[in-house]
């Protein structure tokens, strides 16, 4: 089972690409449903940060560096990560306090939106280290260039046209992508486009990679204080 995990705001949103000519798609609200889904996997890419800086040793992931720089214009759709002091702090006033004591630079709004997904994959991971070996760290704005000749997407996938770039490049390997979206959100009705087609993309890119058709961001892992790898997944061929 090859999963694409995308963060949503109360949860995740899991899709499977199996042998079946339809992917699963499933909605999850906690951290057990999560570990459930990795320990069914052969791998499964995460849009998440796995480890955190610690405003010492690491204030940015080489990973994050990496990642801007190939999806050039479309940089700005990689966060800076939060160090993990910060991450676990009650308010983003409190939070963009200690991240500006230690690193010098505040925390973005947009960062701290997912800062609740953050935690709980950080926990799972310190709690459950084994399931590093098959639930990785990705992004999707990466994944989708890499199947458009290393192109970073036109358009922001919170529009209409970008929402309409990135359903054509996940059509080429989910037959009736179109639909399969439309029914999701119907059925999902918190759950938005960009979203799902995250979520698609990621599998996609789970099945090449699980092949061993796999990129690696850096080449040579960074590893945080705690021993978590800090490294981007994409697959070579999809």
């Amino acid at each position: 089972m090859f999963w694409g995990i995308d963060a949503t705001r109360d949860g995740w949103v899991a899709v499977d690409l199996n042998s079946s000519s339809e992917p699963s798609i499933e909605l999850l609200s906690s951290e057990h449903d999560l570990l459930d889904v990795v320990n069914q996997s052969e791998l499964a890419l995460c849009d998440i940060p796995m480890g955190l800086p610690d405003g010492e040793d690491i204030i940015t992931r080489e990973c994050d560096r990496l990642a801007r720089r190939i999806l050039k214009y479309r940089s700005c759709t990689v966060f800076g990560v939060p160090i993990r002091a910060a991450v676990y702090q009650d308010s983003w006033k409190h939070a963009n306090e200690v991240q500006k004591r230690k690193t010098g630079k505040g925390i973005s709004r947009q960062a701290w939106a997912i800062v609740p997904r953050m935690i709980e994959v950080d926990r799972l991971l310190r709690e459950e280290p084994e399931i590093q070996k098959v639930f990785r760290e990705s992004h999707p704005e990466l994944c989708f260039a890499r199947l458009n000749d290393d192109e970073p997407m036109r358009w922001s996938k919170h529009k209409y046209l970008g929402v309409r770039e990135r359903l054509q490049i996940a059509a080429e390997y989910i037959p009736e992508a179109e639909k399969i979206l439309a029914r999701s959100l119907h059925r999902f009705n918190q759950v938005t486009a960009d979203d799902m087609l995250d979520a698609f993309i990621l599998a996609i890119h789970a099945r090449s990679a699980s092949k061993g058709e796999a990129v690696f961001l850096p080449k040579n892992p960074q590893f945080d204080a705690l021993g978590l790898r800090m490294q981007m997944v994409a697959g070579s061929n999809c």
